[in-house]
């Protein structure tokens, strides 16, 4: 097929196999080499970029590491050329893979693949050389890896990671515009053939060298930069060229899976130098053709204002309605189990934050705040709902988009939990009411209130209520029977709950007490015999016990008041013991820690003890810390929270919440 200058400009090859995901029993997971099929490499330019470019020596022309990029999911500029995340990023979620770090970060660690694409990049060395990694250099990159990799796995392991792995290229876009912008002598001196056929030949080149001890070479070639968008009846495109028969499958345009059967509503934009518009039409034979309409585009400057106008066009009035009326916000109340950075923000000691590594490895690679390796419930929750990750309230660059986080690490319902130390959950209740307020100043209070009353509020509070008492000798808590004690706990929690409702809001999901005195932390304090410490499980049942009945009371006094509670203590103590049935490999002993089973609050080094010991493999604990489960606890008991039915998550599961709340 011949090659124009124009079917290459905005283009980027994906050079991806199938991703074979399997499902391995009750999702067990083998060691590293066993269970990971999926790796990904990732080679290209500001397409595929996750932070390259902030580890060289260049200009901020290429660079994307300041306000506002980031702002829309990770909420600080992580060095990508977006608001949020890039298409690997999503693929990697998609393969069930963390997100890729640069090879270039200083702490890159080979987990899961390696991200080598830098901004700016290209096929050719000349292109921005000096300023940029061009590809010849990434591909450089990715044989020192590979020396690493045998050196640290073997030759043997070494090979099977490199051939079972899927390679993502995205290049030559900055080929074609530096030279039209610059003048540039190579572009001149050759036909748009000739220059064309060398940006793919340095590509193929990368293929070939790379294709050694490798299976996954060439599969479909995505073309990329599209739009989907709905058409409206009664306007047509025209002048459609059919793309021709003889097009190979291996380079032919492929929709996206769902939109076959219904490709008559959708119109693809591909815009750059020179706009494509596909459009998947239904024939008289009851097949499906690509067909393709080229509109030619002259001045660069003008494809931003023609994109724009197209899709203005298109969509017609039928625009996307304001953020209250098409979605429930989650709003989040608590304590380390739900906190997402908040102790960042608050004068503390580093005995209640988590802002410094191991934490956050597993995911987001650098530590957000949140007591885990990885992501917490709330997180799984608010993807499960189609929200964003939910920033903390006090978050310096907070802004309003799908919620807020107010819990705080070390939080009690009682003010003397740790007081002067943390956000209790009076305060967290008052910083609610400050919210509210603004809502109004932005909205109105009437499309504020929509957003409070069709809002879902998670709650995690009590804990740290019946540990601190226990572990400072509380003259309160000793002043009190247990039962009176547990009444003082729920009553300061339904007073907020009430006080919410009162504001309009309705449905809400807590989470009972974990089996307190399991977690590696009191099992350690119990001594070598292994017996969980019975004193602190006997108060979470109490705890347990009276939280339904409490809930159930105000079901019958508040208005419209729904609820989930989530059974923590029943699926924490069924992983703690029987931990090879859901997947894991340890159930007792902490992955970060110190001392008997890991229970010493030391992981990070930063606790007043600077000796800690982290495992290999975090996914195969329980408890990533001493007191706190795992990231892949937290998505398990999302799960089930999500779905669950009684006794594990009732009357409703959060799904069921959602729906509500969406329905009014």
């Amino acid at each position: 097929m011949s090659i124009s200058l124009s079917s290459h400009i905005c283009l980027f090859t994906l050079l991806c196999s199938s991703l074979l995901i399997t499902t391995i029993g009750t999702d067990a997971r083998p060691s590293w080499h066993e269970r990971r099929s999926n790796t990904l490499f990732i080679f290209g330019d500001s397409l595929f970029d996750a932070g390259t470019n902030n580890f060289i020596n260049t200009t901020a022309d290429f660079q994307a590491n300041f306000f506002p990029y980031g702002e829309s999911f990770f909420k600080y500029p992580t060095g990508r050329f977006s608001d949020g995340r890039l298409i690997p990023d999503f693929i990697a979620e998609l393969a069930g893979l963390p997100l890729i770090l640069p090879y270039l970060h200083p702490e890159f660690r080979f987990i899961s693949g390696a991200n080598f694409a830098s901004g700016g990049a290209s096929a050719l060395v000349e292109t921005y050389e000096g300023f940029v990694v061009n590809l010849k250099t990434q591909m450089m990159q990715f044989e020192e890896l590979k020396k690493r990799l045998k050196k640290n796995f073997g030759d043997e392991q070494a090979g099977n990671i490199v051939s079972k792995a899927v390679y993502m290229v995205s290049i030559g876009g900055n080929d074609y515009l530096l030279p039209i912008r610059l003048n540039s002598t190579v572009f001149q001196s050759h036909s748009h053939e000739e220059y064309v056929a060398m940006v793919i030949g340095n590509l193929t080149t990368v293929i070939k060298v790379s294709r050694k001890g490798r299976r996954h070479v060439a599969g479909r070639v995505c073309i990329e930069g599209t739009i989907a968008v709905e058409g409206r009846e009664g306007r047509q495109c025209t002048n459609f060229v059919e793309i021709p028969p003889n097009m190979s499958s291996s380079t032919q345009f492929i929709p996206p899976r769902g939109l076959i059967g219904n490709t008559q509503k959708y119109i693809w934009l591909h815009m750059c130098m020179y706009v494509y518009i596909y459009i998947y039409i239904r024939s008289g034979r009851g097949d499906d053709h690509p067909r393709l309409l080229e509109m030619s585009i002259t001045r660069s400057s003008h494809i931003l204002l023609f994109t724009l106008l197209s899709i203005l066009l298109i969509l017609g009035t039928d625009a996307q309605p304001s953020w209250p009326e098409r979605q429930a916000a989650l709003f989040i109340f608590g304590d380390s189990l739900f906190d997402a950075g908040t102790n960042n923000f608050i004068n503390t000691t580093t005995a209640l934050q988590a802002n410094f590594f191991p934490y956050g490895e597993s995911f987001f690679k650098y530590p957000t705040g949140r007591f885990c390796d990885g992501r917490l419930i709330t997180d799984f929750i608010a993807k499960s709902a189609g929200l964003p990750l939910i920033p903390p309230y006090l978050h310096p660059k907070f802004r309003f988009i799908g919620g807020a986080n107010f819990a705080s690490g070390g939080a009690g319902a009682l003010v003397e939990t740790n007081e002067g130390f943390v956000v209790t959950l009076k305060t967290q209740m008052m910083q609610f009411e400050k919210l509210e307020k603004k809502l109004k100043s932005k909205f109105g209070d009437e499309e504020a209130g929509k957003i409070v009353s069709k809002a879902v509020y998670m709650i995690s509070i009590g804990g740290n209520d019946y540990y601190f008492p226990i572990s400072s000798n509380s003259t309160l808590f000793q002043s009190h029977s247990h039962e009176e004690y547990v009444e003082m706990v729920i009553g300061n929690l339904t007073t907020v709950v009430k006080k919410i409702n009162s504001k309009g809001g309705q449905n809400f999901g807590f989470v009972n007490l974990g089996p307190l005195g399991c977690f590696p932390l009191t099992r350690a304090l119990a001594g070598t015999s292994g017996a969980c410490l019975s004193e602190l499980n006997e108060l979470a049942k109490l705890h347990n016990r009276a939280l339904p009945k409490a809930l159930d009371k105000l079901a019958n006094e508040l208005d419209g008041f729904k609820y989930s509670i989530f059974d923590f203590f029943n699926a924490g103590i069924q992983r703690i013991n029987n931990a090879s049935e859901f997947g894991f490999k340890e159930g007792k002993k902490a992955c970060c820690g110190s001392g008997l089973y890991r229970g010493n609050f030391s992981c990070g080094g930063k606790r007043g003890e600077a000796e800690y010991e982290l495992c290999r493999d975090p996914s195969e604990y329980v408890f990533f810390d001493s007191i706190h489960p795992s990231e892949r606890t937290y998505r398990q008991l999302a799960g089930l929270m999500w779905n669950g039915s009684s006794p594990t998550a009732g009357p409703y599961n959060l799904r069921s919440l959602f729906k509500l709340a969406q329905e009014k």
